[in-house]
């Protein structure tokens, strides 16, 4: 089994939000970094074929807001659970870190970001 793991800064492993994955079926997935839950990442994560694609998506939201709604929402008229809709609705199989990236490797294929529950600590995703 290949597992997925987020390391801390000072080197030790972290068991939140690590998926396992048979070789077989991780062999044939490729992997999808969405940064952001707002209109492009939102659209992007209801589109993908998540047979096809390891999805992944690191945000410092965990909800989409849809925004021509929430003035009605200040003023009474709606609810606010009319203007936001929860990412993991659209996507309950992927993996999603609550966190902000801060510098992207491209050669070496790494994000680097802050977990926003711990804002003292980096997080490097693999």
């Amino acid at each position: 089994m290949l597992r997925r793991q987020v390391i801390t800064h000072d080197r030790k492993f972290l068991s939140i939000a690590s998926r396992q994955f048979s070789a077989t079926s991780a062999r044939f997935k490729e992997r999808l970094v969405i940064l952001g839950s707002g209109w492009g990442g939102y659209e992007v994560l209801r589109g993908v074929d998540k047979k096809r694609w390891d999805v992944t998506m690191v945000s410092p939201n965990n909800y989409f807001n849809f925004t021509p709604l929430l003035a009605g929402c200040a003023v009474g008229t709606l609810e606010l659970r009319c203007a936001v809709e929860p990412v993991r609705k659209y996507a309950p199989h992927i993996t999603s870190y609550q966190a902000w990236c801060d510098e992207i490797d491209f050669k070496q294929k790494k994000l680097k970001c802050v977990r926003l529950e711990v804002p003292i600590s980096e997080v490097t995703f693999l």
